[in-house]
C-alpha cells in the first residue's frame, strides 16, 4: 500500500503496521497484506494513530473525536 500525501506516520504494533490516510489500515507488518480498514472519518489523514495493549486509537473527523478498535480485527470498542 502505497500512503497517500498528508497520511499519518506509521506505527507498528503487534505484527501489525498501522496508518490512518483517511481511514485507518492495519497491514501485516511482515507480508504488507492489509488486514482490516475503519472507517474515522476524513481528517484522519493527518492524526497519527497510538497503540498499546491490543487496541489502537484514532482520531477522526473534524470534531476531534477520538475511535478505538481491536488491534486484531479492526472491530471498533
Amino acid at each position: 500500500m502505497t500512503a497517500p500525501y498528508g497520511a499519518s506516520t506509521p506505527v507498528a504494533s503487534g505484527g501489525s503496521v498501522l496508518i490512518s490516510p483517511g481511514n485507518l489500515h492495519a497491514v501485516d507488518a511482515l507480508t504488507g497484506v492489509r488486514q482490516w480498514v475503519a472507517a474515522v472519518g476524513e481528517e484522519a489523514s493527518f492524526s497519527q494513530p497510538a497503540a498499546a495493549r491490543s487496541v489502537v486509537w484514532a482520531a477522526g473527523g473534524s470534531d476531534g473525536t477520538l475511535y478505538a478498535f481491536h488491534l486484531a480485527g479492526g472491530g471498533r470498542l
